[in-house]
């Protein structure tokens, strides 16, 4: 019943997001550095690679045949391409109009999905020079460094952080 029915609804978004990013192509290839509709493009491709993942909060008890649907290898494979696409259309965008905070974030959130931690944190610290007092950058990227064994970095942010908000940076050293 619910099962199908939520699977029709998957198909059919997956469906509306084809049609919209072949729309926007089209659109690209008259307007080749028209920013609102790259941007667009970006947040199709990342509205894709969404629905690829697994659901967080099912609106029904699994049984288990939805897990093992999202668990199969072509969609992560969808899900990765679709990721990878969105930082295409990101980096468009930063050549476009460089130093744009948006644009930073959501190379760092697409990085973090692919578990691309290197090159989230290259972003995280493009982010820290556009917005030097953003506790969220500073947590998140002491957090980062932290966990890839850059301690004298993540100790230099836990100082930043500790002037800014000292109950996040009593958090953020947690992780040393």
């Amino acid at each position: 019943g619910y099962h199908l029915h939520f699977k029709d609804m998957v198909m059919m978004q997956e469906y509306l997001l084809h049609r919209s990013i072949k729309e926007h192509v089209e659109l690209i290839k008259k307007k080749p550095t028209d920013l609102a509709t790259h941007t667009s493009l970006a947040n199709a491709y990342t509205a894709l690679a969404k629905l690829y993942s697994m659901p967080k909060d099912l609106p029904f008890k699994d049984n288990g045949m939805l897990a093992r649907r999202f668990e199969k290898e072509s969609m992560r494979t969808r899900f990765m391409n679709a990721t990878q696409r969105a930082i295409e259309e990101l980096k468009i965008l930063d050549d476009l109009a460089p130093n744009d905070s948006w644009v930073h974030a959501q190379l760092a959130s697409c990085y973090y999905h692919l578990e691309m931690f290197e090159e989230e944190i290259v972003e995280y610290e493009i982010l820290l020079n556009i917005r030097p007092s953003d506790k969220e950058i500073l947590y998140r990227l002491g957090l980062l460094y932290f966990r890839l064994g850059k301690n004298a970095k993540g100790l230099t942010i836990y100082e930043s952080l500790k002037e800014i908000d000292a109950k996040d940076a009593a958090h953020l050293i947690t992780h040393y």
